[in-house]
């Protein structure tokens, strides 16, 4: 782990440097305070209100979490780490093939007569979104793309029944 965070801390370091200046607030938590917390809010896959008081305040890291994500910070580190493993174990960085796991979501109600249903004969759900997740043969996701399909159902019959 220390290898690891060898390798990302030089990343949250010149996030840190490029956000400081006259308007910014004191830091009060060290980066890997923040980093811990997140990891182990990954690892647990506990609410952040229920993060414990050993670590920073959620709301401080939901924060950085947040600005790390909008600002592709994360998958930066995912990227450095995922390079890194991969030449550990003997291969290029940039994966030459990749598997494509995809899971059909749910979209949320849209309102309307039947509440997200289109009906025009037998009714029919609404269209839905897939989200693909391409990964090399080791597991460790190369990407990430969604897309929009349309569900089928069996023509005459009701849907939901």
């Amino acid at each position: 782990m220390s290898d690891a965070r060898a390798l990302i801390e030089p990343v949250f370091n010149a996030w840190r440097a490029r956000r400081t200046g006259p308007e910014t607030a004191a830091r009060v938590h060290h980066l890997r305070e923040i980093v811990n917390t997140i990891l182990y809010v990954n690892r647990t896959g506990i609410p952040w209100e229920y993060v414990p008081h050993d670590f920073p305040p959620y709301k401080t890291v939901y924060d950085y979490y947040a600005k790390w994500e909008a600002d592709g910070t994360t998958q930066q580190v995912h990227d450095l780490l995922r390079d890194k493993t991969r030449r550990f174990h003997g291969r290029r960085a940039e994966p030459t093939a990749a598997v494509v796991d995809s899971q059909s979501l749910r979209r949320g109600r849209q309102g309307g007569r039947r509440g997200g249903l289109r009906c025009g004969g037998p009714c029919q759900p609404e269209a839905g979104v897939r989200a693909v997740r391409p990964r090399d043969r080791g597991g460790a996701v190369v990407g990430s793309a969604r897309r929009r399909f349309r569900r089928r159902g069996q023509r005459g019959r009701r849907w939901p029944p």
